[in-house]
């Protein structure tokens, strides 16, 4: 892997507010009231065999038997139940405020979370992570209140499958991405206490901003946009964009300012346009604040 230098440039930035906490309901067990499914019906399903993280994914329906449903998901056959299904909402439904969805999440390519409406014009969706976004009415889906807890009660418990995991998450006074190991979940809350590798100080981070085994994968290509180690010296992770995708192999610019070659793409974490544009926008505020300090500092110094 060859690291290239480029010349360094600023740029003018905002700071960004980590999401809001969003309370985690008590467990309960319900089924799905899904009588009129059909064969080659277009639905959102949870990919239990495959994708163990709770979340929806577009389907299409290939066989029903009784409670079993065969769907074909990303050019697979995949077997799961009644309860891993949701019926998408045609154009003509009504979507009012509070009523609780499965909608697309704005930090994942084509993947569908439990969420309720805040508002209907325009339609703002507030997921079970505390993110809030407005998305398009043909990607909101209704279901009732009771399979919403059973959704969100599902995805928490799958969530605490990240303690005492090796991870890459932000270090929110830098920006930049770093090594770490996460020691607890932080109660009714999605953060989670992570250990800083090396210097063994701890944080607390949003589950957003940390990536690992569990993280949500992407068969990556040219124009992708990454969370990816910049120099294996340092271990430091940036996000980037993906310049070259060929031959098992990945070139990446990063918003640091560097570029690497020939790198592996097991090794990078997939990110939505959506999300690199916060996190170069959060990497860039924290990097102008850090040198107006030390202009500041050097300033005084001199006088």
């Amino acid at each position: 892997m060859t690291t290239v230098s480029k010349a360094s440039s600023k740029k003018s930035s905002k700071s960004i507010t980590p999401p809001p906490k969003t309370p985690t309901p008590e467990p309960s067990i319900k089924t799905a009231n899904l009588d009129q499914l059909k064969v080659n019906q277009q639905v959102l399903s949870r990919i239990t065999p495959e994708i163990e993280d709770g979340w929806f994914y577009s389907a299409q329906v290939i066989s029903i038997d009784g409670e079993k449903v065969r769907v074909s998901y990303s050019s697979k056959i995949v077997d799961v139940t009644m309860a891993d299904i949701v019926k998408l909402s045609g154009p003509d439904v009504t979507l009012e405020a509070e009523a609780t969805v499965i909608a697309r999440h704005p930090h994942y390519q084509q993947t569908y979370a439990p969420g309720v409406i805040v508002s209907s014009s325009p339609l703002q969706i507030r997921f079970y992570d505390g993110t809030e976004s407005i998305i398009p009415k043909a990607e909101v889906h209704l279901v009732d209140f009771e399979r919403f807890e059973d959704f969100v009660d599902n995805i928490i418990q799958l969530e605490s499958r990240w303690v005492n995991e090796s991870v890459v998450a932000r270090d929110d006074k830098t920006g930049i991405y770093k090594l770490g190991t996460v020691k607890e979940r932080v109660a009714n809350a999605h953060e989670y206490v992570i250990e800083w590798r090396g210097d063994n100080t701890s944080t607390i981070q949003h589950y957003s901003c940390i990536f690992g085994k569990y993280s949500k994968a992407k068969s990556l290509q040219t124009g992708d946009h990454v969370i990816a180690c910049s120099d294996k010296n340092t271990w430091h992770y940036y996000p980037g964009t993906i310049s070259k995708a060929e031959n098992n192999t990945v070139d990446i610019d990063f918003v640091c300012n560097t570029t690497i070659e020939s790198a592996n793409p097991k090794e990078a974490f997939y990110i939505t346009p959506e999300y690199f544009n916060l996190a170069k926008e959060y990497y860039l505020a924290q990097l102008e604040g850090s040198t107006a300090f030390s202009e500041s500092s050097m300033s005084s110094v001199s006088d």
